[in-house]
Parts: C-alpha cells; sequence; structure tokens
C-alpha cells in the first residue's frame, strides 16, 4: 500500500510537472520526466545525464531515432511498470486514437508498435521492457484471426529489421503452425498462405525450418497452455500383425 501511494504520486507529479528535472525531446515533442526515475532505468540515458556532455548540464536528451508514439509509451513504463494501460473507456475514441499513433509510426499493424517498444527496450537497455511488449504482441496473435495473421501481420514484421523482432517471428510461426495443422486446409487460408510465402520468403524459410527442426508440436502444462512446444512420440499405436 505505501509503495503504490508513493507511485501514485510520483506518477501525478510527472504529470504536474512537478519537480520535473529532466527533459526527453523525440521529434520536436517535449516529454518531463525525473531524472531518479529516468536515470535509475536506462544506463545509456544515465550515462548521457552523468557524463561529461550537454545533458548533464542541460537537462535536456535528445532521442532522434525514434518516434513520441513510443517514447511516450517508455516514460509511461518506467512510472507504471505498463504501458498502453490507460484506456478513457470510449471503445471508439480509443480506436481513433490508436489509428492516428499507428498512422505516425506508417503502419495499420498494432503488433509493429510493440515490436518497435521492444527496438527502443533494447536500444536504451529498460530492464522489462521487452517482456511488457512481447506479452502485448502475444496477445494479439492469439486474438487475431488467421487471415489477418497471413496477410496483414507477418508482412509488416518480416519488414522490421530490429534483433528483438527474433521472438515475435517465432511467436508468428508457432500460431501459423498451429492453425494450419488441420487438413485440408479452408481455400481463402491456403491462397493468403501461399501469398505470403511468395511475398516474404525469409517467412518462408523460417517456416520450413520450423517444420523441419520440430516436427510435432503440442501444448505442455508445465510450460504453459498458450504456447506451442516440440513433443516427441514415445510408442507406434499402430497395430501390427503377430509375428511381423
Amino acid at each position: 500500500m505505501h509503495s503504490k501511494k508513493i507511485l501514485n504520486a510520483v506518477v501525478k507529479d510527472r504529470a504536474d510537472g512537478t519537480f520535473c528535472d529532466l527533459d526527453i525531446v523525440c521529434d520536436g515533442v517535449r516529454f518531463q520526466a525525473h531524472r531518479v526515475i529516468v536515470c535509475s532505468q536506462s544506463p545509456i540515458i544515465r550515462a548521457a545525464c552523468a557524463g561529461p556532455w550537454k545533458e548533464a548540464t542541460s537537462g535536456t536528451f535528445e532521442i532522434k531515432e525514434s518516434s513520441p508514439v513510443l517514447i511516450k509509451r517508455m516514460l509511461d513504463f518506467m512510472y507504471s511498470g505498463c504501458y498502453d494501460q490507460g484506456s478513457s473507456g470510449n471503445a471508439v475514441e480509443e480506436d481513433k486514437r490508436l489509428s492516428e499513433e499507428l498512422g505516425q509510426l506508417g503502419t495499420a499493424c498494432p503488433m509493429v508498435l510493440h515490436a518497435r517498444m521492444m527496438a527502443l527496450a533494447d536500444m536504451y537497455m529498460v530492464d522489462g521492457l521487452g517482456r511488457v511488449a512481447l506479452e502485448q504482441v502475444k496477445k494479439l496473435v492469439q486474438q487475431a484471426t488467421t487471415s489477418y495473421l497471413l496477410t496483414d501481420c507477418i508482412p509488416e514484421i518480416y519488414a522490421l529489421t530490429f534483433g528483438s523482432c527474433r521472438s515475435i517471428r517465432q511467436t508468428l510461426i508457432d500460431s501459423v503452425r498451429e492453425r494450419t495443422s488441420q487438413l485440408p486446409l479452408d481455400p481463402d487460408i491456403k491462397g493468403r498462405l501461399d501469398d505470403v510465402m511468395q511475398i516474404v520468403p525469409e517467412f518462408t524459410r523460417e517456416l520450413l525450418k520450423s517444420c523441419l527442426y520440430a516436427p510435432l508440436l503440442g501444448h505442455c502444462d508445465r510450460c504453459g497452455r498458450d504456447k506451442t512446444v516440440p513433443v516427441v512420440p514415445l510408442q507406434c499405436n499402430a497395430e501390427h500383425a503377430a509375428g511381423a
């Protein structure tokens, strides 16, 4: 209870600009923050603010290789341990806001936003942010239709070059394998799968490798039912003729 009160007070101070002693600037947008909060979670920003550079005296840290949409979420995480959780309760307004923010990122796929959050976490070494972003991706994958994954998500995700996208790609591969394991495939799904395999050869290569290295996938109660894992058949249940 005590820590929650402190957290709420610090979040309010940030919103009000009270005691803020650090400005994070991105693409002309200025975010007020507290050095003790930000620098304690990002060794990169800490080094800039504590070293013999202009950030130490100016109290301003500029981020050029990102977007204000992402920087706001990174700061939200630093203060609360999560981001994108402050729903207004108005679904229409929330959808409109998200669409506008995705437009600023040049995409219509929400997974791309979280993929870039993972890249931002790696770039500024913000512990825990990448895990939160990946969990957001997994939720979206579970909720998405197979058609949407094949047509909209896979091309967008595979167009990204961040090293942190590796785990997102694997999540998509596992989901596609699970969704297409029952034959025959729906003609529409088969057509979309054929299209994406031609358009995104890297996806085709990784899908093939997954099938070769782990031919059978299943679920494990210990690992969690929300993900697939490689399984090994223990015996043959076929009925063989006596003496065969």
